[in-house]
């Protein structure tokens, strides 16, 4: 099973040993765990392909076996146990943007004036 998330924002991932002969790189990060299909709150990233995941989904998905196939589409690399890691940086980065959407959700709901709810 694949899945394409949709819910992502950019970020900017600084190397913290970062001598100035490298740039900054810029990627995309999902704020859904590909496998839960629910917010990220506990991230682990794989290290063969960073593709990060909930640990309760990363969970599921292995159960008891040593391995699984990454379930983004697209990806054919292995997970394993061992090649998944905490990313501190990256659960930071996710936070932060989980707050900020269930922010703007609560704003839109809270510009809902009641004559309009009338109407619905």
């Amino acid at each position: 099973n694949h899945f394409d998330i949709n819910n992502t924002f950019n970020c900017t991932f600084i190397d913290e040993d970062d001598d100035g002969d490298e740039p900054q790189v810029s990627e995309v990060v999902r704020t859904k765990c590909p496998i839960l299909l629910t917010k990220l709150y506990d991230p682990v990233q794989n290290k063969k392909c960073l593709h990060v995941y909930s640990r309760q989904g990363v969970e599921q998905l292995l159960g008891k076996k040593s391995s699984s196939e990454c379930p983004i589409a697209g990806c054919k690399q292995i997970i394993r146990k061992a090649d998944l890691v905490e990313n501190r940086t990256l659960f930071r980065r996710i936070q932060k943007q989980i707050q900020l959407e269930e922010k703007m959700s609560q704003q839109q709901h809270d510009s809902i004036l009641p004559e309009e709810l009338d109407d619905l």
